[in-house]
């Protein structure tokens, strides 16, 4: 994952180029301080897709 950081000047909201492990393409991710990369284009974020594995890992889990 390399891309040329760049602030947006949206109250330190980031924007990089980069690979999209979704859409298998190089698209805008952005970011806000302390998170995560949020693809531009389909909204992949690589800690929502880890969560989303260990989910099904434990059978889907109960909410309560």
């Amino acid at each position: 994952m390399f891309g040329l950081l760049k602030d947006s000047g949206w109250d330190g909201l980031r924007g990089t180029v980069e690979g999209c492990d979704d859409c298998e393409t190089s698209t805008i991710h952005l970011t806000a301080p302390g998170g995560v990369s949020v693809c531009s284009n389909c909204g992949y974020n690589s800690l929502l897709d880890e969560l989303s594995e260990e989910w099904d890992a434990d059978d889907g889990g109960d909410w309560d």
